[in-house]
């Protein structure tokens, strides 16, 4: 037994507004379908650029680390020295030599 104070709602009127809102909820959608499908495909295109203009992602390790870690210095070091090679590929192939 529950005991329902001056002022109170009772669970039966937010039981009753809940299927109220639901079933105005459905009678709009359904009896709407093209309306809201444009509404949809509006905010659909909305998100996404919103998220093309706004979300970047930096892979950049020189960058994401901070540049005074010892490893960052000597990889400074290293391009200096030897920037001439920073951008040769070296490739070994090793095989067995069949005679014929």
């Amino acid at each position: 037994m529950s005991i329902l104070l001056v002022g109170e709602v009772g669970p039966t009127f937010m039981n009753m507004t809940r299927t109220r809102i639901y079933t105005f909820w459905r009678n709009s959608t359904l009896g709407h379908p093209i309306t809201v499908l444009t509404i949809l495909v509006v905010l659909a295109t909305l998100a996404f650029q919103y998220t093309f203009v706004h979300l970047r992602i930096n892979t950049d390790t020189a960058k994401l680390v901070a540049p005074d870690a010892p490893f960052q210095q000597y990889s400074r070091s290293y391009e200096e020295a030897f920037s001439q090679d920073l951008h040769t590929l070296l490739l070994v192939v090793e095989s067995e030599i069949h005679p014929n």
